[in-house]
C-alpha cells in the first residue's frame, strides 16, 4: 500500500504496549526553505490518534482514519513558528498500537 512509489513506511506500533513511536531525524533541514510540512497517513482497521512534532516541540494530534490514505499539511510559519533546522520528526500513538503506513513524509517550497 503507497501514495507514489513502490512502497510506504510501515509503523507497527506495538499493540500490547501503548505510547510506540516513530523517529525520523539526522542531518537537519532548514525550515525557513520550505513553506508546508506534509504527509500521507493510512489507519488501520480502526481511527487511531497520532501526535507528531517537529523537534519534540509544538505538538500536533491528527486522528488517522480507519483503512484510507488521509494528507496532511501544514504551513510552517504558522504551525511552527521559530523552528530554525529541523533534526527530527516523531510520530505517537496514544493507547494500544496498530499498524499505520506513511508516505512522501515532506517539506515543500
Amino acid at each position: 500500500t503507497y501514495i507514489t512509489g513502490a512502497k510506504s513506511m510501515k509503523a507497527a506500533y506495538d499493540p500490547a504496549g501503548s505510547w510506540g513511536g516513530m523517529q525520523l531525524g539526522g542531518g537537519g533541514i532548514n525550515a525557513a526553505d520550505y513553506k508546508y510540512f506534509t504527509f500521507w497517513a493510512k489507519g488501520a482497521d480502526e481511527d487511531k490518534n497520532v501526535q507528531f512534532w517537529l523537534n519534540w516541540g509544538n505538538q500536533k494530534v491528527i486522528t488517522v482514519p480507519a483503512n484510507k490514505w488521509t494528507y496532511f499539511k501544514y504551513e510552517l510559519v504558522t504551525a511552527y513558528p521559530g523552528v530554525g533546522n529541523v533534526d527530527n520528526v516523531t510520530f505517537q500513538i496514544f493507547d494500544a498500537g496498530k499498524t499505520i503506513y506513511f508516505d512522501n513524509i515532506m517539506f515543500v517550497k
